[in-house]
């Protein structure tokens, strides 16, 4: 949903901080609809227009987590685990046969050179 502001440093760097006050603010003048983030992250669109005015706060993990994966931000980028549709971003020589998580860490473990983990 945010493929252009990923690149955005400014963005990136509220990511970081968790500074969602700057988030929804950014992705709205991207052209993103508080309606449309509020359902993409199961919040109610009222408290998305507060947290992008800074009337109030993110500050459950939980809902840290519904943002990261309603907008498809990659958890390392607010300091979580790596979200479950970051799954599929991993790119493998094998055969996909089915969601085998064990062949899925010891493909991420290849990828990042920890082979025989």
């Amino acid at each position: 949903m945010l493929h252009r502001l990923i690149t955005d440093p400014a963005f990136v760097r509220a990511l970081r901080e968790r500074d969602f006050t700057t988030v929804f603010a950014m992705a709205h003048d991207a052209g993103i609809s508080f309606n449309r983030i509020a359902e993409a992250c199961a919040l109610k669109a009222e408290r998305v227009s507060q947290i992008a005015r800074g009337t109030t706060a993110v500050t459950a993990l939980t809902t840290v987590e519904r943002i990261a994966g309603g907008l498809r931000i990659p958890g390392a980028l607010l300091g979580l685990a790596a979200q479950a549709w970051e799954d599929t971003a991993v790119h493998s020589t094998e055969p996909d046969h089915g969601d085998d998580p064990m062949k899925r860490r010891n493909r991420r473990c290849h990828v990042v050179g920890w082979v025989g983990v």
